[in-house]
């Protein structure tokens, strides 16, 4: 079981989870769980919105560890 532990040489993983909105309800709920307890085992955790600000998503307790972004802080550019 030794060889299952995460050495600090080891890369960390990252997690993206992508939601509409946190406009509230059960499915935002459920994934700010998700998010938060994915931050809390040590993974790099991006929680982008798709729909909306961030700001609107302060109703709901999010880790500080934990990258919050919207697509609309994202600059997409043409190939």
């Amino acid at each position: 079981m030794d060889n299952l532990k995460i050495t600090q040489t080891q890369k960390k993983k990252t997690l993206i989870f992508i939601i509409n909105g946190m406009y509230g309800g059960g499915a935002e709920r459920v994934m700010t769980l998700l998010v938060n307890k994915s931050a809390q085992r040590g993974y790099d955790t991006l929680f982008l919105l798709a729909d909306q600000d961030v700001k609107n998503a302060q109703q709901y307790h999010i880790e500080s560890s934990v990258h919050l972004m919207s697509l609309d802080d994202v600059d997409i550019q043409e190939v």
